[in-house]
């Protein structure tokens, strides 16, 4: 989806980023935790099949 924007697009991340001098997004050294609990929340909400146009959107 980002290829063509971000030459690292679909790479899996190796450094922090964070927006200007702020803390990082998710460290480094959390990744695969954020991860499992990234998918763990989607599935339990089955993977956001069905879900309402505007629950999406709200967020």
């Amino acid at each position: 989806m980002f290829r063509d924007v971000y030459d690292w697009a679909g790479e899996i991340r190796v450094i922090d980023m964070a927006k200007g001098d702020g803390e990082p997004f998710q460290p480094l050294e959390l990744f695969d935790m954020g991860v499992i609990y990234s998918e763990r929340m989607l599935r339990e909400d089955n993977l956001l099949r069905g879900l309402p146009f505007e629950t999406f959107i709200d967020g």
